[in-house]
């Protein structure tokens, strides 16, 4: 029996051994199928990369001209403002001088003017014065004028009248009251 169990057991080393090898030349074959693939697959990467990295250096390259050429733009552009603005920052402050100095002009006639307008309103209200005087003067003139010519017209009246009384006294009577008499004429009154 020793021999049966030694002979099963060498029957299943065998087998074992059989087994495992065959299995082992599958792996084998399958990591070397694997190994190819891997090693195709790799060399197809390689020459990829290598692609990109010919091109992205080449997009790069132009990248940095154009970030160049934008960059040499910008200081351009810089450079111009910073000439614009220290032209403008000059008419700015010329204007501001002349500004200041026209100011200083203004802020004088200004005075002057207000001066000049506070006598003119002296003068003006003198004149206004003198107005008022002369039109109350002529008032009073003319009002005199009307007493004059109205102290005239009555006394004429009160001389006419006078006048014919004597004459219808002296066809009628002789004697009278004489010069200087006494006695209120008919219409007379003020106007």
């Amino acid at each position: 029996e020793l021999r049966n169990i030694k002979k099963q057991a060498e029957e299943t080393t065998k087998r074992l051994e059989a087994r495992s090898k065959q299995k082992e030349d599958s792996d084998v074959q399958q990591f070397r199928d694997r190994e190819v693939s891997l090693r195709t697959e790799t060399t197809s990467l390689q020459t990829t990369l290598q692609e990109l990295v010919r091109s992205n250096g080449e997009k790069e390259a132009q990248l940095r001209k154009r970030k160049f050429k934008i960059e040499s733009e910008v200081e351009n552009w810089i450079h111009k403002y910073d000439q614009d603005m220290d032209e403008k920052q000059t008419e700015l402050e010329d204007i501001t001088a002349i500004y200041m100095e026209e100011k200083a002009q203004l802020d004088e006639l200004s005075a002057r003017h207000a001066d000049l307008k506070k006598e003119y309103e002296a003068i003006m209200h003198e004149r206004q014065i003198e107005d008022e005087k002369r039109m109350e003067r002529e008032r009073h003139l003319k009002r005199q004028s009307n007493a004059a010519t109205r102290i005239q017209a009555w006394f004429k009246g009160w001389k006419v009248r006078r006048d014919l009384k004597k004459q219808r006294s002296g066809s009628g009577k002789k004697g009278g009251k004489g010069k200087g008499g006494k006695g209120k004429a008919k219409g007379g009154k003020k106007k």
